[in-house]
């Protein structure tokens, strides 16, 4: 083979491989999407009226780091760090959830604003406070910093 031919079957290939990449990277992204222990925890975060406050309407996810040790999902548990953006903040909704039967029940969500370190729990199943049980509701305020 001449080298102007080897050179066009390495571009090729080299788009293809791309394009490839590419289409395996959205497809995980919307089967991680899909899945109830996700849209559950962006139903929460975007009816929490002080996330909702802080982030700015609409509030809309983005791509999942992939990378990211922290995003777990396996039969029992999902862990996930969803990263989000309203039209005031951007941040990172961390949300652990549980598999009950068929479906799964989110446990925890916490809020983290982007340029700061504070995690905010915004909901908690059985979460104990001073005040006692808060059992299904948001665990602590968002606030601006």
């Amino acid at each position: 083979m001449s080298l102007p031919t080897l050179k066009k079957i390495a571009a090729y290939g080299g788009v293809l491989s791309v394009l490839g990449a590419g289409y395996f990277f959205k497809k995980i992204q919307d089967g991680l999407a899909a899945g109830s222990y996700y849209s559950q925890s962006m139903t929460i975060l975007r009816e929490h009226p002080g996330a909702s406050e802080v982030l700015g309407h609409p509030i809309r996810s983005k791509f999942l780091n992939l990378g990211d040790s922290f995003n777990v999902v396996n039969a029992a548990e999902a862990k996930l760090a969803i990263p989000v953006k309203g039209s005031k903040r951007r941040g990172t909704l961390y949300t652990w959830s549980d598999r009950q039967g068929q479906g799964w029940e989110v446990k925890k969500l916490q809020l983290q604003l982007r340029d700061t370190k504070r995690k905010v729990t915004i909901y908690a199943i059985g979460a104990k406070s001073e005040e006692g049980d808060m059992d299904n509701q948001d665990a602590a305020e968002v606030v601006d910093d």
